[in-house]
């Protein structure tokens, strides 16, 4: 019993090192670049704050009454 427990424990670990990590050289848009969010009449205006893998990004903007807004988009919503 504890060998089938140590083999799928190691089975599970040695899987998980073999993840191929992220290739963000192929996104249009870098962490602190200004950006316009499209289909957004007002306050298109943003700036990138993270990118994650398949060029999906955090950006950040300001809102009604000066409030700052944060917002998951993918490449195809910014121009």
């Amino acid at each position: 019993m504890r060998n089938i427990f140590f083999i799928a424990v190691s089975f599970i670990l040695l899987t998980s090192c073999n993840e191929k990590p992220c290739d963000l050289t192929s996104c249009r848009f870098k962490k602190g670049d200004d950006v316009e969010i499209k289909n957004k009449t007002f306050h298109d205006k943003a700036t990138v704050t993270k990118v994650d893998c398949g060029c999906v990004y955090e950006v950040s903007y300001y809102s009604y009454l000066g409030v700052r807004r944060h917002r998951i988009v993918e490449e195809v919503e910014l121009k």
